[in-house]
């Protein structure tokens, strides 16, 4: 692999794995990043030099995380591996999900353990558990609020 899609692969894998991605990941988002076109798994694992198995299972995680999509085509047995390429549609993906899901849930069962932890705090080791957990809530919801102004942002420079 040489030339300027080399090195681009090089340092897309690296970003990757600064994100804290491993190796195969990295070349997996890599290798995909650049396709122009969806990539058959098993091109990825000829690509790579990986096995179909391991392919699959990191194919699999990334997608999970919303990485990466997989998908088959009409009348294909083979699955498909997408990425998307805009970077700021990308990222403002990723927030919406995390704040629809995690934050979502975060906001909608946090004030009721709060409530039993008050109603149930004894000791001064309940008390400062009480604390750990009123600070997370906190931090939950300015979190929440930036994600708000990222997005935000985010859409107004796309």
């Amino acid at each position: 692999m040489i030339g300027a899609e080399g090195e681009f692969r090089v340092f897309m894998e690296r970003m990757c794995q600064m994100a804290g991605l491993d190796p195969v990941s990295s070349k997996v988002i890599a290798l995909v990043y650049i396709s122009p076109e969806d990539m058959a798994m098993d091109e990825i694992g000829k690509a790579t030099g990986y096995s179909p198995a391991s392919i699959s299972l990191k194919v699999t995680m990334l997608a999970q995380f919303g990485i990466i999509s997989k998908t088959r085509k009409p009348n294909s047995k083979k699955y498909y591996v997408h990425m998307e390429k805009n970077l700021i549609d990308s990222t403002i993906d990723h927030l919406v999900k995390k704040q629809q899901n995690q934050l979502s849930y975060a906001k909608s069962e946090l004030p009721g353990i709060l409530e039993k932890f008050r109603e149930r705090t004894k000791t001064d080791d309940d008390k400062k558990k009480l604390l750990v957990v009123e600070e997370y809530y906190g931090q939950v919801m300015r979190f929440d609020s930036v994600i708000i102004e990222m997005i935000d942002m985010l859409k107004k420079v796309r």
